[in-house]
């Protein structure tokens, strides 16, 4: 038993992939925490445009279109610490779940969504952005 446990470890340790990739659902609080305390890590806002242009947690990139969440895909470091949020958390683990499958292991998402980091009076960035084509 203790020679399978320590044979399953040391693969866990050499073999990223076999690590579980779902993501892990934190507070908002805790969300704002761990963020702040990477020393490299990004937001993704995965609302639609419209409503990222409105507001959005400080520091957020929006990545509302498929075309742009394949790009990111294709050019991020798999291990970068992901931080995700839409509206409740439906479009959050249909983002995880893809870059899950492209072999991203370090992702958040914010449970409740965006209604609960404002109800939770967490800083919103509310400066509206222009609509780009």
């Amino acid at each position: 038993m203790k020679q399978t446990l320590l044979i399953s470890l040391f693969l866990l340790s050499i073999f990223p992939a076999l690590r579980s990739q779902e993501p892990e659902y934190l507070s908002p609080v805790e969300f704002d925490i761990n963020y702040k305390s990477e020393v490299f890590a990004i937001i993704i806002d995965a609302r639609i445009a419209r409503q990222y242009r409105r507001s959005r947690i400080p520091e957020a990139v929006g990545i509302e279109k498929m075309a742009r969440l394949e790009v990111f895909a294709d050019t991020m470091d798999t291990e970068t610490p992901l931080y995700i949020y839409c509206d409740g958390e439906s479009r959050s683990r249909t983002v995880a779940g893809y870059l899950s499958e492209e072999g991203f292991t370090n992702m958040y998402i914010l449970r409740g969504g965006i209604r609960e980091w404002e109800d939770a009076g967490l800083p919103m960035d509310k400066k509206r952005l222009r609509h780009q084509r």
